[in-house]
């Protein structure tokens, strides 16, 4: 899956204390690309799947992670346990802190 720049800088904005944990593009990559994989698809338009991981919703559009937005419901929340988290982490052989 690939993800866009703009999605990247877009996580950086809206997620400024999990970006700067991050570090790297790269980590920062990998935890959209388990946000989209976790998360809830809420809405499709067309080619558009829009999921939900917590309050951030991503926009993936045929292989590609195109946008990204906040959810501007306080009541909508897509929750994903840590324990299911670290399942993905281990998985995929990333070990975040």
């Amino acid at each position: 899956m690939k993800i866009s720049k703009s999605v990247i800088e877009e996580y950086k904005v809206m997620c400024p204390a999990s970006a700067q944990k991050s570090g790297t593009d790269e980590i920062i990559e990998y935890k959209i690309r388990r946000a989209v994989d976790l998360g809830k698809v809420v809405d499709i338009r067309g080619e558009e799947f829009h999921i939900q991981y917590f309050y951030n919703i991503f926009v993936r559009k045929n292989n590609s992670v195109v946008k990204m937005y906040k959810s501007n419901s306080n009541d909508r929340y897509i929750n994903v346990s840590e324990r299911v988290k670290q399942k993905y982490d281990l998985i995929h052989s990333k070990v975040l802190v």
